[in-house]
Formats: C-alpha cells, structure tokens, sequence
C-alpha cells in the first residue's frame, strides 16, 4: 500500500493558506476518487482507497506543521508503509508560484512539516510532491506569508497547479 500525505494546519483558521495546499491537492484527489478522508486516527484524518487500480491511504495530520512527523510515523508504522512508498504533498517557498516538482531523497530545505517528518522518520527516502508558493514580494515575515491565503487574482494559477499535482500524485500511485 502506498500513502499520500497532505501537509497542513488543521482548523478553518487555516483553511485557504498558502501553508494548506497539501490538504487543498489530497482533499482534491479523494473528491475525484469518491474517497471520504473523515476517519479520526494517528492524529489524522484519513481513509483508504483505490486510486488507480491500487489500494492507497490518504492522510491529513492534524498536527500543526511543525508537529506532522508523529501523525506520519504513527500510520506508516501501524500499516507498515516504508517510507519508500509515502509521498508528502507540501507548499515550497523556494519555487515560484504554480511551479509543481516531484523529489525523492531531498532535504526539508527548512520547511519545518517536512523537517519534522525527515527527523521522526530518522530518513528522507521519501517521495515529495513540492507546489510553489513562491516567495514574500514585499519584506513581510516569511510565517506570515504562508499563513495568508493566496491573493484572489491568483485563482486561475493555484487551480493549474492544484491539477497538475493530482496528476502527479496519481502517476506516482501508478508507478509512472
């Protein structure tokens, strides 16, 4: 079984951030497959599915970011996942807005999810889904810029880029 992380902040104070795309592309891929993401364990929301012909767990921490490395671990361990097999979906500042790049092996490069996910996992063999948020145009804080939502005029960009990492999470699923 493989699984799919959605990285976010729980509650609707977050809902619509840019630090909540995560959630926004796994939330996405269930509605298409007709998958409820409701079930309330491993700090998580979650449910398992069939995307693609194949048996896969979607998960939603609900954890703050900095905290998602437990909710992971506790649900990798209990289905035994290896981490070869999980795929992080995450905002990425260092890509420009609606730039969409799979890794695998790569550093937080100081996303403090993924940091947290790479230091409870003790690895960081795992495969990521990075979306670009881009960065602050003006010399606001970085934590206050991805706790925003994204400006209204964006909509049409973060839609393209919402897509193309379902797309991407399914190809993965589908070992392409």
């Amino acid at each position: 079984m493989k699984m799919v992380i959605g990285l976010g902040n729980p509650g609707d104070r977050y809902a619509g951030t840019r630090h909540n795309i995560g959630f926004v592309v796994v939330g996405r891929l269930a509605d298409e497959q007709g998958i409820r993401v409701s079930k309330k364990v491993f700090s998580s929301l979650w449910a398992k599915g069939m995307v693609a012909g194949r048996e896969v767990m979607l998960l939603l921490p609900q954890a703050f970011m900095n905290r998602s490395g437990e909710a992971v671990r506790e649900a990798a361990s209990y289905y035994r996942v290896p981490p070869e097999e999980l795929l992080v979906v995450h905002d990425d500042l260092d890509l420009p807005l609606g730039r969409v790049k799979v890794d695998f092996d790569s550093g937080g490069a100081g996303h403090r999810g993924v940091g947290s996910i790479i230091e409870t996992l003790g690895t960081k063999g795992f495969h990521r889904i990075r979306i670009g948020i881009g960065r602050p145009v003006r010399k606001e804080e970085v934590e206050s810029f991805v706790l925003s939502p994204f400006d209204p005029g964006d909509r049409e960009v973060i839609e393209g880029m919402v897509n193309e990492a379902v797309s991407a999470t399914k190809r993965w699923i589908e070992d392409k």
